[in-house]
């Protein structure tokens, strides 16, 4: 059949797969693409039941990679040990081009790779090669807005979100607000978590409403209020005079109607911020233009909490 298509659509791209190619053996496998290897573009190596690990990944991909030089590779690893983004990575750095991934990680039994941790560590690790093509600024506005899909939050293992970035132990907390950067190992404002990329408007489910106003506004709040202010701020939205943005009248809500009030932040700290705000921020939607600065200098180019 493969000889076949590849006959009759000698343009057509074609990629085979071996399921469990990890658990697999190697003779097996082999035999298998030995006979498949001329007709196709590209193998498919699954980490079906998510067995791999980082150094068998960079392994096996070096066999394949050798016997099949002609040959493009696609990887799909399972989450079952903890290690489908790691060996996603290892994979990627190791000459396999093609990764699939999904929202959040999303997939059978503990899911696979997610594609904004994948392109979240190529950029912080300056693979800035791998990342050309992609507006990394929308990561975080669509992992919020697939998780308030399925009625749950951004899970807190999820590089590019806010819930993996809150800080309930006080001497957390309290060093957070001397320097932004204690315990935040890189900024996430080029993977839009900030204030210029929360689309607020009638649309806003509640977990976007949730995230501006705990974690970006740092007002006192639960989720349950959150879906109350919610409720308001949809109602009422429409009924705000022209110019009022949406900010302004979800704040006025969740002041004025729930009674809710902010963290209160000293003084002397209120020059260190935890994500970039300024306007310099929304410039290069592209990955190709996020990719120009160090990741690492942009900690010192904070502004205030406004």
């Amino acid at each position: 059949l493969i000889e076949d298509v590849r006959k009759n659509y000698p343009d057509l791209i074609l990629r085979f797969s071996g399921e469990d190619a990890f658990r697999t053996s190697e003779d097996d496998l082999f035999r298998v693409y030995d006979q498949i290897a001329p007709f196709v573009d590209r193998f498919g190596t699954p980490d079906t039941v998510g067995v791999a690990t980082p150094a068998t990944v960079v392994r096996r991909l070096d066999l394949l990679r050798q016997h099949y030089p002609q040959v493009e590779f696609e990887g799909h690893f399972h989450d079952d040990r903890g290690f489908s983004l790691v060996n996603a990575l290892e994979a990627v750095k190791n000459g396999m081009r093609y990764i699939q991934t999904t929202l959040l990680g999303v997939g059978d039994r503990s899911g696979i790779t997610s594609i904004t941790a994948l392109l979240y560590n190529l950029y912080i690790d300056k693979y800035y090669d791998h990342l050309e093509g992609y507006s990394l600024r929308g990561s975080y506005p669509i992992n919020v807005m697939f998780a308030s899909k399925m009625k749950k939050l951004v899970p807190s293992k999820e590089p590019v979100s806010l819930t993996n970035r809150t800080h309930t132990a006080g001497v957390h907390q309290q060093a957070m607000l001397n320097h932004g950067s204690t315990y935040e190992p890189f900024p996430l404002d080029q993977f839009g978590v900030t204030e210029s990329e929360m689309l607020l408007g009638p649309l806003s489910g509640w977990n976007m409403i949730y995230y501006f106003l705990k974690e970006i506004k740092y007002y006192n709040l639960d989720e349950g209020t959150a879906r109350e202010i919610a409720a308001v701020f949809k109602e009422r939205i429409y009924d705000y005079k022209s110019g009022t943005s949406p900010t302004t009248a979800l704040i006025d809500i969740a002041e004025k109607e729930f009674g809710l009030s902010r963290l209160a932040i000293p003084e002397q700290f209120k020059g260190n911020i935890l994500q970039r705000m300024d306007e310099e921020s929304k410039s290069g939607a592209s990955a190709g233009a996020t990719a120009e600065g160090d990741p690492e200098a942009r900690r010192n180019t904070a502004v205030t909490i406004k």
